[in-house]
């Protein structure tokens, strides 16, 4: 599954609607969560999904947190590895082009640029990039895993690190297989649990 940010997840689920697409009734939860000082709150959220007949491997969602104050918050967001944000999810798809009309219903036409053999699509936080199995291939060798569906998949996404020295430390020191090209690091699907995850500097 992939989520994108929401501001109205109802108003979502009727453009997809309108966009065709294969869309369902609006998803509300909401739980009690316990903030550091041992405070509990109601956090509560609404869910928008859509699925493509044509990929039965994905999922995309939009989510609307009605009590962002108890999530987005700076001593939250730290990790050892100096992760600042995701750069970047990467599907696997025989022929990209056969879901541009999805992107363009989930994400608008001017935020999808078509390729010869790929699609880029710019969201409000990173981009997906759908590519050929020889594309993805060629920016992750050795990545494909051995039980990849013949449907379109998620199989890789990319970290923004503040100082990838950093997170290069942090991963030999867990023992965690990576190699690196320039500026960025690639951990393997075979040791994140069969998605391809790569971290670059920004």
């Amino acid at each position: 599954m992939l989520v994108f940010e929401s501001a109205d997840a109802r108003r979502d689920q009727a453009e997809f609607l309108s966009e065709g697409l294969q869309t369902y009734a609006p998803f509300d939860f909401e739980r009690q969560a316990k903030l550091p000082l041992g405070e509990s709150v109601t956090v509560g959220f609404s869910l928008a999904f859509v699925t493509e007949p044509g990929a039965p491997e994905v999922v995309f969602f939009t989510c609307q947190q009605h009590a962002p104050q108890y999530f987005w918050k700076a001593d939250y967001q730290e990790h050892a590895n100096g992760a600042r944000s995701i750069e970047e999810v990467v599907m696997v798809a025989p022929e990209p082009r056969a879901l541009e009309g999805l992107f363009v219903g989930l994400q608008g036409r001017e935020r999808v640029a078509a390729h010869a053999d790929s699609l880029t699509i710019q969201t409000a936080r990173g981009r997906v990039s759908v590519l050929s199995p020889s594309g993805y291939e060629a920016r992750f060798p050795g990545g494909t895993p051995e039980d990849a569906p013949e449907t379109p998949y998620f199989a890789a996404y990319a970290i923004g690190v503040e100082d990838i020295r950093r997170c290069e430390a942090l991963l030999s020191g867990n023992g965690v297989a990576f190699s690196r090209e320039g500026r960025s690091l690639h951990v393997p699907p075979s040791a994140a649990f069969g998605t391809a995850v790569a971290f670059r500097e920004i």
